[in-house]
């Protein structure tokens, strides 16, 4: 009874192993097996959509964020992992036999014949991560993946308008003169008061004498140039 009741189990596809071969899982999360009944079916696990996709003949996986695309032929059914579309369109690149849209662009409607055709609706000057490269303006960049700042101190956007970046040039910007600077340019836990540079933020100190992109980079004391 005992050799039946196996055979029962592994027949069912989902054996009481639950090894990776007969049971495709989800890491870490309450799902079915993955497999052909399941083919291109949706589950969302920790904020991370997964779609079971057959990755190679008889082996079924959850791929997380790579959906099932429509076929050419505009059949209702779904192409397997490896055998994606033939092109992903504009503002896409092709991954692992799907499609995935390049930084600042999303697939809106779903097809992939027009790629990638809006831009990402979270892309900010805040949020500068979410938008296409180049989306500062030029003689500008995205400071650490969050806001759009001038390249240097020689730069400045006098208009406020990103689309042109930072189009005003300037040779009088300085620590102690940063009303002539661009905003943002005293630092972290640092502003521009009274046109000097100075930490706004409790427990942080300019201890290496450089403000711009450094600013009160220190949480402690300050010796000899040295955070302690």
């Amino acid at each position: 009874m005992r050799g039946v009741y196996l055979l029962l189990v592994l027949a069912a596809g989902c054996a009481g192993t639950r090894s990776p071969e007969s049971c495709p899982l989800i890491p870490y999360c309450d799902a079915p097996c993955c497999g052909p009944s399941r083919h291109c079916e949706s589950h969302v696990c920790e904020g991370v959509e997964w779609f079971c996709r057959e990755t190679s003949q008889d082996h079924w996986a959850w791929q997380a964020n790579l959906p099932c695309v429509p076929r050419p032929d505009g059949g209702s059914d779904m192409l397997p992992l490896d055998a994606g579309p033939t092109s992903c369109g504009p503002n896409s690149i092709r991954v692992g036999g799907g499609c995935q849209c390049t930084q600042g662009y999303v697939n809106q409607d779903g097809l992939w014949p027009n790629g990638c055709e809006t831009i990402d609706p979270a892309c900010s000057v805040v949020n500068c991560s979410k938008c296409p490269v180049g989306f500062c303006g030029q003689n500008a960049e995205c400071r650490d993946n969050i806001k759009c700042r001038c390249i240097s101190k020689y730069w400045l956007n006098k208009d406020d308008n990103w689309s042109n970046g930072c189009e005003t040039y300037t040779a009088t910007c300085s620590p102690t003169n940063c009303n002539d600077c661009y905003t943002g340019f005293c630092g972290i836990h640092a502003d521009c008061m009274q046109s000097n540079c100075k930490c706004v933020v409790t427990g942080w100190a300019n201890c290496d004498g450089v403000w711009e992109r450094s600013g009160c980079e220190c949480f402690g004391t300050c010796v000899n140039g040295q955070c302690q």
